[in-house]
C-alpha cells in the first residue's frame, strides 16, 4: 500500500463497492489497477460521482453499464500507464447528456429524496457528503471536471457511521411552534445538513435559533451559508433545495 493512498481514497472505494454495491464497475477498476495509482484513485472517485448522479439519484436504467464498462476496461488496459482520467470524462458526460439532457431526472430525484427516521438514509448522506467535498468548486463558477477534481476537498474523511443528518427546522416540534407548510417538507434535502454525532446530540430538537451555535467552526461549507440566516422557514428550505 502506497503512502499516496489515504483514508479518503479508501473510503471512496468502500463507498462504491460496499455501500453503493456498484459491482458493475469491477472490470474497470481491475483494468485501472495496472495504471498509475493516482489515476486509479481518480477513476474510483469519478465513478462514484457518476453512479450517484446517474443511478442512485436519477434512477436511470442500469443496462448502460453492461456496454460502458467492458469497453472502457479494455481501453484502459491497453493504455496502462498512459491512461488518465481525462479519457473517462467525455464518456460519462456523453451518457448523462444523452439520458438526461435537461437534468430533469436528476432534479426530480433530488427533490424526491426524503429523510427516513428508521432508515439508513444512505443516498441523502452520499449526496450531502459529495456536495460538501465539492463545495469550493460548486461556488467557484467553474463547470469543468478537471477544475472540480483540483478543488475537491480530500482533507476530511466523513465516516458514514458517525456522520449524522441534522434537521434545521426540527424533526419534532411542539404544538405551539409547528408550521404546517414546513412540516410537509421538513424531511427534504433543503432542510437537512450533515453534522458530526456530538454536535447533533447537543441540538436534539431545539429551534433553529437555539441550535445555530453548533454550526460555528465546523469546517463544513454549507454551515457558513446557514449561519447567515436569522431564521429557517419554508422559503429557506426551498431556496437551499434549488441551490
Amino acid at each position: 500500500e502506497s503512502h499516496v493512498t489515504t483514508n479518503w481514497h479508501k473510503g471512496k472505494l468502500d463507498l462504491l463497492i460496499r455501500k453503493l454495491k456498484h459491482t458493475h464497475a469491477m472490470p474497470v477498476l481491475l483494468a485501472a489497477s495496472f495504471t498509475h495509482e493516482k489515476e486509479f484513485q481518480n477513476l474510483v472517485n469519478e465513478t462514484c460521482k457518476f453512479f450517484i448522479r446517474y443511478k442512485a439519484i436519477s434512477a436511470l436504467h442500469a443496462s448502460i453499464f453492461s456496454s460502458l464498462y467492458p469497453a472502457l476496461a479494455q481501453e484502459i488496459h491497453q493504455l496502462k500507464d498512459r491512461f488518465t482520467i481525462k479519457l473517462v470524462y467525455p464518456k460519462f458526460n456523453e451518457i448523462l447528456c444523452s439520458k438526461d439532457p435537461d437534468n430533469n431526472y436528476f432534479i426530480t430525484g433530488i427533490r424526491n429524496l426524503r429523510y427516513q427516521r428508521k432508515g439508513d438514509n444512505k443516498l441523502l448522506k452520499c449526496l450531502l457528503v459529495t456536495i460538501e467535498e465539492n463545495w469550493q468548486w460548486l461556488n467557484s463558477g467553474s463547470t469543468s471536471c478537471e477544475s472540480r477534481l483540483k478543488l475537491e476537498d480530500k482533507t476530511r474523511v466523513f465516516d458514514f457511521n458517525n456522520t449524522t443528518l441534522e434537521h434545521l427546522y426540527p424533526y419534532s416540534v411542539g404544538e405551539n411552534e409547528r408550521e404546517e407548510n414546513v412540516e410537509k417538507i421538513k424531511n427534504t434535502i433543503g432542510n437537512i445538513v450533515i453534522l458530526d454525532m456530538t454536535r447533533n446530540t447537543k441540538n436534539d430538537d431545539k429551534s433553529f435559533s437555539q441550535k445555530k451555535d453548533n454550526f460555528i467552526n465546523t469546517g463544513i461549507g454549507i454551515h457558513q451559508y446557514i449561519l447567515e440566516k436569522t431564521e429557517w422557514n419554508e422559503q429557506d428550505i426551498n431556496e437551499l433545495t434549488e441551490r
